[in-house]
């Protein structure tokens, strides 16, 4: 996973009707609000009384709708066909819905939803969940490990932010980094978004300028 987009679940869905909403007293949390390489994301569902629906757990993830199934598994949304759930109709007390342990070099902020509704149906069909069960949780990913350098090191930069996409090698040309042979060229890829690497604009202009020059003379 490398770029989650938010994606309101209630803006494609009708609300519910009949479903049961989730009990007043419920909650659906994140142990970290920034995850740094190495740790670990848990969202959490506490619930003090069960539920007669199922518990649906969704992030948008490169343009797609994705579900987290029973086994903790990443199920694109399909259409017409049941939606995964994360939780079949669950029992009063504590329920771990995600566990993401961060590697190095992922970055990005991304939104979970948290919805119930009918049992085996398609989530985003008509009537099939209550609007007033969906709940969110936005997390940030951050891209630099401590202690990482600052615009002089491009080639650890590059390691750091671009491999996930480009791989360690540019002379691969991995997603076209060839291109990136003119330094100046990478510098205005990265701030108009080309490609989608608007994401690394929380980096500084020289660690940009860092990243682009090692890239147009990787040695």
């Amino acid at each position: 996973m490398t770029s989650f987009r938010p994606y309101l679940l209630a803006a494609c869905c009708a609300a519910a009707l009949g479903a049961a909403p989730l009990t007043g007293a419920d909650s659906f949390t994140a142990n970290l609000a920034t995850v740094n390489p190495g740790q670990t994301l848990e969202l959490t569902y506490q619930a003090d009384a069960p539920l007669s629906t199922d518990v649906y757990l969704a992030a948008q993830y490169n343009g797609a709708l994705l579900f987290v199934d029973e086994q903790g598994g990443i199920v694109a949304y399909q259409p017409g066909t049941a939606t995964p759930p994360r939780l079949r109709s669950p029992g009063a007390g504590s329920h771990k819905l995600f566990s993401f342990a961060m590697p190095e070099g992922f970055y990005t902020s991304l939104t979970f939803y948290q919805v119930a509704g009918k049992p085996g149906s398609d989530l985003l069909g008509t009537g099939n969940y209550d609007s007033a069960t969906l709940r969110t949780v936005s997390v940030s990913f951050a891209a630099k490990t401590a202690g990482a350098s600052g615009g002089g090191n491009g080639r650890a930069l590059y390691a750091e932010n671009c491999t996930s996409c480009h791989g360690p090698n540019p002379g691969e040309n991995i997603a076209n980094i060839q291109s990136g042979g003119d330094a100046q060229k990478t510098i205005t890829a990265i701030k108009k978004d080309s490609g989608g690497m608007k994401y690394l604009s929380f980096l500084t202009s020289d660690e940009i300028s860092a990243i682009a020059k090692w890239i147009a003379n990787p040695i």
